[in-house]
């Protein structure tokens, strides 16, 4: 049977290492794309076709414009509560006397984040910016700059557009365990899309 064919879109470098890392764990033939949120659909169609791919992989943001547009499965991967939980803690306690960040989110996705837990064991107050296209994120974040929020937590986009307001932004990316459980998804979903073909 022939390999399994996934493309990863990666939002950073980190993300890239990690995916690379889960990556040799399997017998894939697995493709990489960098790109985030509006610019990853053509990038990725393009990637996909190319190696004519039968799942991909991405941040559940971009996972999930991504699977307005393309015709093939699409998984989205996040950092988990106790993982971002711990981002936080470590963050904060670098940053001493800042007791306010925001964790972006795409408008397309769910929530899944348990925000008390956070906000109880970090002791800091959380938010939640929810955003459709760059564009949208840049003004939301500007405007939770503007009420008091100065540490930013989110994927790749999100540090671009922080960074750039001069917000102190941290990048959250899927740990290799979780990505890999994310190929593997993938496998299974190209195993049934194989055999159709047969």
């Amino acid at each position: 049977m022939e390999a399994s064919r996934i493309c990863i879109v990666s939002t950073s470098p980190q993300m890239t290492k990690n995916a690379l890392i889960a990556a040799a764990r399997h017998p894939a033939d697995v493709r990489f794309v960098q790109a985030v949120l509006d610019q990853a659909v053509s990038v990725t169609t393009k990637a996909c076709q190319r190696h004519r791919s039968e799942a991909v992989i991405s941040l559940r943001g971009t996972a999930a414009i991504l699977a307005d547009e393309l015709d093939i499965p699409i998984i989205g991967v996040t950092t988990g509560t106790a993982r971002l939980a711990r981002r936080i803690n470590d963050v904060v306690s670098e940053l001493g006397s800042e007791r306010k960040a925001v964790v972006t989110m795409y408008a397309g996705t769910q929530f899944n984040l348990d925000l008390e837990f956070i906000k109880q064991v970090c002791n800091i107050d959380i938010g939640i910016v929810r955003y459709s296209n760059l564009a949208d994120l840049e003004q939301r974040l500007a405007e939770a700059k503007a009420a008091g929020f100065a540490v930013v937590f989110g994927g790749g986009a999100t540090v671009r557009a922080a960074s750039l307001l001069g917000m102190h932004a941290n990048l959250l990316i899927p740990s290799v365990s979780q990505i890999d459980a994310a190929i593997e998804n993938a496998i299974n979903i190209s195993i049934i899309i194989i055999y159709k073909r047969l």
